[in-house]
């Protein structure tokens, strides 16, 4: 298998610090319950922040990173501007998660779960 045969023992706590430490699960419980505010929804006082939210904002962090793990655990290429990768992957969020919130929390039609990408659904 690919990824152990590329494992470095040193990854094991990186990843623990890194994205499994309780400050870490802080931040993305705090960037969470900060989204609705910025997108002028009822904040989580009246709307209480769902699991779905928090994947949400892990979703921008695993697109961050996971680039890095594709070319170091899986050796594959990646684009040569790596700022603008991320740029892309934070303006790729950004773009979407309006959208993305209203429909969790309820305030603008079903989440699609038939089709993983809204097709079929009248709301995607």
């Amino acid at each position: 298998m690919v990824v152990v045969d590329r494992w470095r023992p040193e990854w094991e706590g990186l990843i623990r610090d890194r994205f499994l430490s309780t400050p870490n699960r802080a931040q993305f419980r705090l960037t969470a319950r900060e989204l609705p505010h910025e997108l002028g929804l009822p904040g989580p006082e009246e709307i209480p922040i769902t699991a779905a939210e928090e994947e949400i904002v892990w979703s921008l962090e695993d697109g961050i990173i996971y680039p890095g793990i594709r070319e170091n655990v899986f050796g594959l290429t990646l684009a040569d501007d790596r700022e603008a990768l991320t740029r892309w992957q934070v303006e790729g969020f950004a773009r979407g998660v309006d959208k993305l919130i209203r429909r969790v929390v309820g305030l603008a039609g079903p989440v699609a779960s038939a089709h993983p990408f809204g097709e079929g659904n009248p709301s995607a």
